[in-house]
């Protein structure tokens, strides 16, 4: 995660939730983490675009104004941002993304 970014960990129930919040631009990406996390993007979804990160295949969709990220073999691991804004450069970092 760039330097720029603080993490803070939210209350979940079943998986780990919690947010990345930028400290210069008003940037907040959300994320759910875990097997009863379930897949924000349904696997048979019409709009779901396919992306490779360094290590891991991701879904990619806008829907209801919202961009969301899931990363099915990670958890699942989703990503959510509660704008469109920065689109193309999230979609961009979430390339660089690695899971161990």
């Amino acid at each position: 995660m760039p330097d720029c970014f603080t993490i803070t960990v939210q209350s979940g129930v079943d998986s780990y939730v919690g947010k990345f919040s930028a400290d210069t631009e008003d940037v907040q990406i959300n994320y759910d983490i875990g097997t009863l996390a379930g897949y924000y993007i349904a696997v048979n979804s019409p709009n779901k675009q396919v992306f490779q990160s360094v290590n891991q295949v991701f879904w990619y969709e806008k829907k209801n104004g919202r961009l969301y990220f899931t990363f099915p073999n990670a958890g699942p691991a989703n990503f959510y941002m509660e704008s469109e804004a920065f689109a193309d450069d999230i979609l961009q970092f979430m390339k660089t993304v690695e899971y161990n």
